[in-house]
């Protein structure tokens, strides 16, 4: 017996169907496939760049991070223009041009706060070290933001924050400790203090010429970026950035306020009501 159009067309929607699920299922096969291999290229482009480094033994986690740091910053300029936009997220090819200039074979690549950030991220990565990704906002229109990072100094057992735009790390004044993006944020701004090598002090400048005293106005909120965990905790410090100013942020930003908000006591922000 002949099956009836109306067999034959539930048939042919079937078979489509099947046929439509095959192609995605390999689709998605070799797009996992590419960003993995495009991940296990970085991940040699960055212990290349590595090897370029003079490490620090790893019994000083700080200096290591410091070191890598240093490296990203001295061999890359800050800058977003249309050679910016042109290597944008293509990290391999980033790490392979600070290779390059490092040898005085090419031009420093240009980046911005949360590229610069990203590589030393990887490259700490590389070397073994927990990293989380850190973005803070100024609690103005449009709440401007700038990157940095933290890693875990497991011989300290403490969070440690290292700015690769403005080249520092962050020292507690009243100790003299290393701290990370929770301090920055729960405590006062007198009792943060920037540092550049062995240079301390929010008159700083990079050594492009970047003036540390500028990243003042943001220490107020930072969303955490912790991807190992699955988390994005903001943290709030209530007298630099207030509640009214937090309000409109989770209205703009409503990613970062999904998770934990934890808040902290503080000044009063210059930008209130602003």
């Amino acid at each position: 017996m002949v099956p009836s159009v109306k067999v034959r067309t539930k048939r042919l929607i079937k078979f489509s169907g099947l046929a439509a699920a095959i192609v995605v299922l390999a689709w998605l096969a070799v797009a996992e496939g590419l960003k993995a291999h495009r991940s296990a290229r970085t991940a040699d482009a960055a212990r290349a760049t590595i090897a370029m480094l003079t490490v620090p033994p790893a019994a000083d986690p700080s200096a290591v991070a410091d070191t890598v740091r240093q490296f990203v910053t001295a061999n890359s300029v800050h800058r977003m223009d249309d050679e910016f936009y042109g290597h944008w997220g293509d990290n391999e090819h980033i790490f392979r041009r600070l290779v390059r200039h490092h040898r005085g074979e090419d031009s420093p690549p240009h980046l911005e706060c949360s590229s610069r950030s990203g590589l030393v991220e990887i490259m700490l990565r590389q070397l073994g070290y927990q990293t989380r990704g850190v973005v803070v906002y100024e609690p103005k229109n449009r709440f401007p933001s700038h990157t940095f990072l933290e890693f875990f100094n497991s011989t300290t057992g403490r969070w440690e924050a290292q700015d690769p735009t403005y080249d520092v790390h962050w020292i507690e004044r009243s100790t003299g400790r290393r701290i990370g993006a929770h301090e920055i944020i729960a405590s006062g701004l007198d009792e943060i203090v920037p540092c550049i090598a062995e240079k301390c002090g929010w008159n700083l400048r990079s050594a492009e010429g970047l003036r540390v005293d500028k990243t003042r106005s943001y220490l107020g909120l930072a969303s955490i970026r912790d991807s190992a965990g699955g988390r994005r905790p903001l943290l709030v410090n209530q007298g630099r950035f207030p509640d009214t100013r937090l309000e409109a942020f989770c209205g703009a930003i409503a990613k970062d306020c999904r998770d934990q908000i934890v808040k902290y006591p503080g000044v009063r922000s210059p930008f209130d009501g602003g």
